[in-house]
């Protein structure tokens, strides 16, 4: 390999490494967009936020503890360019506990667990009427858990 060549791949891993970069810390400027939608009058934001630059098909998983004595709302939401997601909520058995296909697709789902458990969100980018594989977005899960928990 001549090193003119070498230079040029070297140059673009580079690049591509800062643009990948920048766009995770674009998505996590995006999480923190979406606290007005946690009802701010009865949920306080746990602090975390899971946030991901998906593409048409991707899937995401966040596992997460929840408490029997708390009473939680997940919030789930996407860069508008995406054409959609599908919301799946798990126990630790794989019990579907809440399919946003099965709630008019809402992104909020509020809860109380029946008991101390960890849970999965799982979040499925669906595929357009004209897929496009350079069709990307944030997708981000924000957790708050209520000021009023007993």
């Amino acid at each position: 390999m001549k090193i003119s060549q070498f230079l040029f791949l070297f140059t673009l891993l580079i690049l591509s490494q800062f643009t990948s970069a920048q766009s995770e810390t674009d998505c996590a400027s995006f999480a923190k967009t979406g606290l007005e939608l946690l009802n701010a009058e009865e949920f306080i934001h746990d602090g975390h936020y899971h946030s991901m630059t998906l593409k048409e098909g991707d899937q995401m998983v966040v596992i997460k503890p929840f408490y029997k004595t708390k009473k939680y709302q997940i919030v789930v939401f996407a860069k508008e360019n995406l054409p959609g997601i599908n919301i799946i909520i798990q126990n630790n058995k794989n019990d579907v506990l809440y399919k946003s296909t099965d709630n008019k697709n809402t992104q909020i789902y509020t809860f109380i667990p029946q008991k101390n458990e960890n849970m999965s969100i799982i979040i499925n980018v669906t595929i357009g009427e004209n897929p496009n594989p350079n069709n990307t977005g944030c997708v981000s899960i924000l957790v708050g858990y209520s000021i009023n928990s007993y």
